[in-house]
């Protein structure tokens, strides 16, 4: 089982949870990543509510790495650099926009 936390903004309030209180995969509708404070994190926007995860050491982006790979996009997910990262959680963002449009999805190799 993928194990994750994240915290989940609603009505203001922000709480962490963990991978199996987190909604599943076709309930996400868009991915990002944003300035939380200076400090860099993940905003999942699902059922709803915002879910931040935090993007500051190696284990909370290992924690991102697994969330991500729970989505089955079929894309290889790494982390080289912010940079890089940044552009790869847009192309999940793009791929599930398009999965939940109910248009294909082709990857492209």
């Amino acid at each position: 089982m993928i194990r994750f936390e994240a915290a989940v903004r609603q009505s203001k309030t922000i709480r962490v949870i963990c991978s199996e209180d987190f909604p599943k995969a076709k309930a996400v509708s868009t991915l990002g990543i944003y300035s939380n404070q200076g400090n860099p994190a993940a905003c999942v926007r699902a059922g709803g509510n915002d879910y931040i995860f935090p993007l500051e050491n190696g284990f909370q982006i290992f924690e991102f790495n697994e969330f991500l790979k729970s989505l089955n996009l079929g894309l290889k997910i790494q982390f080289i650099n912010y940079k890089q990262y940044a552009e790869l959680v847009a192309v999940c963002n793009q791929m599930i926009q398009k999965r939940n449009s109910g248009n294909p999805v082709i990857l492209l190799r």
